[in-house]
């Protein structure tokens, strides 16, 4: 298939409606969802990492007298653990709610059937 049909087709499927199920529909939403899903783990890892430091002591020489002093450190390790949790329990959450989309819209399509076959 020529990338110019791949193309037109594609287009075909952006602007037509009526053509997808409700599961395909659903399954296209949980992915393009997953895209602010990442953005929202990022922001959150990167604000927990630069805002929970600890102090990591540093020792110098001066005047030959050893001295010691503190400097603040950002976390890294703590922040991508929690940027990785918050995306897997915020794609938990986005999974149930899709799953649960996808019943409403089965009872739905089962309720218009039952009443167009009663017809």
């Amino acid at each position: 298939m020529s990338i110019h049909l791949y193309v037109k087709k594609l287009l075909t499927f952006m602007i037509t409606f009526g053509e997808i199920t409700s599961k395909k529909a659903i399954t296209i939403l949980f992915y393009i969802g997953i895209i602010p899903i990442l953005i929202q783990s990022y922001v959150i890892g990167n604000t927990i990492h630069l805002t929970y430091t600890y102090q990591k002591q540093i020792s110098y020489l001066s005047n030959g007298i050893p001295r010691f002093t503190s400097v603040e450190t950002p976390n890294i390790f703590f922040g991508i653990l929690s940027g990785i949790l918050a995306f897997i329990a915020t794609l938990f959450i986005w999974k149930i709610i899709c799953e649960l989309l996808i019943m409403i819209f089965r009872c739905f399509e089962t309720y218009a059937r039952s009443n167009t076959s009663a017809k």
